[in-house]
């Protein structure tokens, strides 16, 4: 892959705020063969506006992440039409349907295969980011590689996870390191097992979890572990 000189970060702009997080063509081949993720999400086209705020909003809210644009869901580039155009709507998309609107860099990348593609460097906005949306104001985080609806985020969602997990006590952060070493989804009674606990006490556990935001519920009795 080839790609154009990096715009100067001093220039101001949308795309100056992650400028130094650009990364290299080898950099991109990597994401491109590992997939989709926490951090990385594919998109053959620019999505529709509220799908497309969620993906940008729940990235922010989990300290970032990469979208590119003009990539099938394997990782195959297809190229963008008018890579250009796709991220002039892209940040009107950003400020217009989220509050506050994250920094937001790019790259445009063109391949081997002429393919032209859309990088998009999402970053933190330092607290939390919701939908601006008249009917209502979710807010998403990025859980594996979906974006999960939450009412509320707390402020130290932006924290580093080994931050957030030394608020609990000794025993119930050791449990959390052992579990969360080996699974990104766990039941109660797969915690229960995995820490040699009574079922009581890992829901106790759980609940003391979702309170310093560790692990989100998913599904009714599923929970998946959050942040790095």
């Amino acid at each position: 892959m080839r790609e154009p000189r990096a715009r100067d970060p001093k220039a101001g702009g949308p795309a100056a705020a992650g400028a130094g997080r650009t990364r290299g063509p080898d950099d991109l081949a990597g994401l491109l063969r590992h997939g989709e993720g926490r951090r990385v999400e594919f998109k053959l086209h620019l999505p529709k506006p509220d799908r497309f705020a969620r993906l940008v909003a729940s990235m922010a809210n989990g300290g970032g992440g990469t979208i590119l644009l003009g990539v099938d869901d394997s990782g195959r580039p297809r190229g963008l039409a008018d890579p250009k155009g796709t991220l002039s709507i892209a940040h009107a998309i950003i400020h217009e349907e989220l509050e506050p609107a994250p920094p937001i860099s790019h790259r445009l990348v063109r391949t081997e295969a002429h393919d032209s593609l859309l990088v998009l460097f999402v970053e933190s906005a330092g607290e939390p980011v919701r939908l601006a949306f008249a009917d209502h104001q979710d807010q998403y985080v990025r859980v594996n590689d979906h974006n999960q609806p939450v009412r509320s985020l707390p402020a130290h969602v932006h924290e580093p996870r080994a931050r957030r997990a030394g608020r609990l006590d000794a025993k119930t952060r050791a449990r959390f390191e052992t579990v969360a070493s080996g699974h990104s989804r766990v039941t109660a009674a797969a915690y229960s097992r995995a820490c040699n606990i009574s079922l009581r006490a890992a829901r106790r556990d759980l609940c003391a979890l979702q309170k310093a935001f560790l692990v989100c519920e998913v599904a009714p009795g599923i929970y998946e572990f959050v942040g790095e």
